[in-house]
């Protein structure tokens, strides 16, 4: 079973970093904004996410079609989302390389399987040569503690992809959970399934 995970060629996603303000001062924040620039579809995200126990949690949700990541660092949020939307006032915040801590972008280098080795010297270019604001593509959320907002705070994870998954046969998307596992989306149901009954078990051996 191969596993592919990361970003492709044609992918329309944007990333950059914004500076903390009074605007966007919480991961939170700038989700909300992001989310009001799209449609409906994004509803059970928003209630979701006006649960969250902490605004600076880093989340994930599905933006027409594309990936959005965000989280915070320190006095930084990075964030990747659809170039289709238009978050003008997430831009007019982007800041540049020059302003960032020595090192900052090494943490969130591109780090994936052989599948990927072909773009690691372009990006390894991106991530530490940019100048201008917006040019932190390709930013590799190197990190699986996203809260998947389509299912709420207990499920969290990043996207990729699998090649065959042994239950639909499919090259299909899939969830790389924090807990190590990988989950085909046409598996995903029966996985929430299982973590929401486990959690009723774990509560109700705390009660007894």
């Amino acid at each position: 079973m191969k596993i592919r995970n990361g970003f492709v060629s044609n992918s329309s996603s944007s990333s950059f970093i914004i500076r903390v303000s009074d605007e966007f001062p919480t991961v939170k924040s700038a989700a909300e904004y992001i989310i009001g620039c799209c449609d409906n579809e994004t509803e059970t995200e928003l209630e979701n996410l006006n649960t969250l126990s902490n605004p600076d949690l880093p989340v994930f949700f599905n933006t027409w079609g594309d990936d959005t990541y965000i989280r915070k660092d320190g006095n930084f949020i990075i964030i990747q989302t659809s170039q289709n939307l238009d978050v003008d006032r997430l831009y007019e915040n982007c800041i540049t390389k020059k302003e960032l801590p020595e090192g900052f972008g090494d943490k969130y280098n591109y780090i994936d399987d052989d599948y990927d080795e072909s773009y690691k010297e372009d990006i390894d270019d991106y991530t530490h040569t940019f100048d201008n604001p917006q040019e932190f593509n390709y930013y590799y959320h190197n990190f699986r503690d996203f809260v998947i907002l389509q299912y709420g705070e207990g499920i969290k994870g990043i996207t990729g992809y699998i090649d065959n998954c042994p239950n639909c046969g499919r090259f299909n998307k899939m969830y790389k959970m924090q807990n190590g596992q990988n989950i085909c989306f046409c598996q995903m149901d029966k996985y929430i399934q299982k973590f929401e009954r486990k959690e009723k078990i774990n509560k109700i051996n705390e009660n007894s």
